[in-house]
């Protein structure tokens, strides 16, 4: 994707720098660092499923608290 900025090195640069220029929303950046740091998938529902299944390991975290209880339990 790099490559595809310009056709220019130096061109290939000013992009770049103007594409990370802008500061990043801090919610965005806290779910990359979360997802980084604990070695989740980045990403949401089907695409989570299928790496974990790709990988035969979970590939995000289970919900917080209890399991709710089920009418015969």
């Amino acid at each position: 994707m790099y490559w595809s900025l310009a056709g220019d090195e130096s061109e290939r640069r000013a992009a770049y720098r103007e594409l990370v220029k802008a500061p990043m929303d801090t919610q965005l950046l806290d779910v990359i660092r979360n997802a980084t740091n604990k070695g989740w998938v980045l990403g949401q529902g089907h695409f989570q499923e299928k790496i974990a299944r790709l990988a035969e390991r979970r590939a995000m975290p289970l919900p917080k608290g209890r399991p709710k209880r089920t009418a015969a339990g």
